[in-house]
């Protein structure tokens, strides 16, 4: 059924109200994120702790219906989220380990990958003497690069164990007062109204929870086939770079584009001048990468997220801005909460129909009257 108020046309004071709104409505929406940038430091704790425990809410719901008691399901997601954290910390101590090992072989590997590319037709265009050298002719101060990186993973190291634990707090009480939210809000809520939330909140959880649980399946698929390819050909920290597809697989297209140039740059310098392994390193992991991302992912996923790529890639942007590497991953999860919430609010409507997927407005398009039925495009609740 086609929403009828879409084919009205309203009055010139209407559509001086409906600017006003529009404009208070964008004032707001950078005041907030203003705010959001300006706050980052404790509120990004705060969203990590929201999406984990959003994203452990069908575990929990599984064992309510096996009539758990709610303080053993607390106790078995906290063992569960330590249990995690100490498995990261292990593989992030020993990929430390092996790389500090590989260093001296490193630099001798660059070193020769650096002669050999003076030798080529690359150095002759350059018309490179012998003194000087490909990667000097950069420009690059690579020793203060390299050390100012390292400068950063350690200072990253320690505010991400802070992060940690505050997020592993914030996570405790979450679990702790799960079952008393929707009496908080019958209580403040007028007319004890509480239906909708109770709605608006399920279809928030539901597609969240689907979209992360997807995604962390299939990242950890992706993270397999890099580790496995890896170690069928010998190639260096294939732990690592299994770990980095999984964890880089969270942050759509860009994420992919990362771990598998960085992976064939290593096996360059790994490899070379044998160049059998280099191609099928890379072979492989753009064979996965397009294989999971192109066709595996989007089936698994069904379009239930209706959100445009084009606005992926924005809000990637955007909420890497204000919240960095954290933002990033959380950008598609918020976009899809954005949308949720502007489609069931009356002024948000347009906003939502702008954030939405062409595939859904394709099946949401009427060939007879040629209109767009909202009702198919947003994602409302009923």
């Amino acid at each position: 059924m086609i929403n009828e108020e879409y084919g009205k046309q309203p009055s010139s004071e209407g559509k001086y109200t409906k600017r006003i709104s529009y404009c208070l409505m964008l004032l707001t929406i950078l005041a907030v994120l203003w705010v959001l940038k300006a706050t980052s430091d404790m509120n990004i704790q705060i969203v990590l702790a929201l999406f984990i425990f959003i994203l452990f809410n069908p575990f929990t719901a599984r064992l309510e219906k096996l009539k758990v008691p709610s303080p053993i399901i607390t106790l078995i997601v906290m063992c569960l989220i330590v249990g995690l954290v100490l498995a990261l910390t292990w593989v992030f101590s020993m990929t430390i380990d092996s790389l500090i090992g590989k260093i001296p072989d490193y630099v001798k590997r660059v070193k020769e990958f650096d002669d050999y590319l003076k030798s080529t037709s690359i150095g002759q265009w350059l018309d490179m003497d012998e003194s000087s050298t490909f990667l000097s002719s950069i420009g690059v101060d690579w020793m203060n690069l390299l050390l100012s990186t390292l400068r950063s993973v350690s200072t990253s190291t320690v505010s991400l164990l802070k992060t940690a634990v505050m997020v592993f707090v914030f996570v405790f009480f979450l679990m702790i007062e799960r079952s008393t939210i929707f009496p908080k809000l019958y209580m403040l809520l007028p007319n004890h109204d509480i239906s909708f939330v109770a709605q608006f909140y399920e279809k928030m959880n539901r597609q969240i929870s689907k979209y992360l649980s997807i995604k962390t399946i299939i990242s950890l698929v992706t993270g397999a086939m890099f580790y496995l390819g890896g170690v069928l050909i010998g190639f260096d920290f294939a732990l690592l770079w299994g770990f980095l597809a999984f964890f880089l697989n969270y942050i759509p297209t860009i994420g992919s584009i990362v771990v598998t140039t960085g992976g064939i740059v290593i096996a360059i310098l790994q490899f070379f001048p044998s160049w059998g392994p280099v191609i099928f390193i890379s072979c492989w992991f753009v064979f996965w990468d397009f294989l999971i991302g192109n066709v595996i992912d989007p089936r698994l996923q069904g379009g239930k997220l209706n959100l445009s790529p084009f606005i992926i890639l924005i809000a990637l942007a955007l909420w890497g801005y204000i919240w960095g590497i954290v933002g990033m991953f959380l950008a598609v999860p918020m976009m899809s909460i954005i949308q949720i919430i502007c489609a069931n609010t009356e002024g948000g409507r347009p906003i939502a129909i702008f954030l939405s997927g062409s595939r859904i407005m394709k099946k949401a398009h009427d060939s007879k009257d040629e209109k767009i039925n909202p009702d198919i495009v947003l994602p409302k609740v009923k």
